[in-house]
């Protein structure tokens, strides 16, 4: 920390208020041993929270005139299951790889809008 009288520089400021709720303290720069749990905590209710809402998309979908939300959630899934088609040509293949880069685009997505 800074000495006495002196205002800490930016990397010290940002040390001393970015903690976490940890199960330990972090030894060495690399240390796997380390759970932060308001990190999982905040990812696993985002993630939840995600699927509720897509859910209700799923189960308040109409096969008619589809409201803004109904809209806005198909717009997503067109947009990444064509990204899909155009990496993955296989038909087949493409059933796993389309979900699966949507659950990917979602998390990513929400990590990154959380932060």
């Amino acid at each position: 920390m800074a000495a006495a009288g002196q205002a800490p520089t930016s990397g010290e400021y940002v040390q001393h208020h970015l903690v976490h709720l940890q199960n330990k303290t972090q030894v060495g720069p690399l240390d796997f041993s380390v759970v932060n749990f308001d990190s999982i905590f905040f990812s696993t209710t985002l993630g939840v929270l995600t699927c509720f809402v897509l859910w209700l998309a799923a189960r308040k979908a109409s096969a008619g005139v589809p409201g803004r939300f109904q809209a806005a959630v198909e717009i997503l899934v067109e947009m990444v299951e064509s990204q899909a088609k155009g990496i993955v040509h296989n038909a087949h293949s493409r059933k796993l790889v389309a979900p699966l880069a949507l659950t990917v685009f979602v998390w990513i997505f929400l990590m990154n809008f959380m932060d």
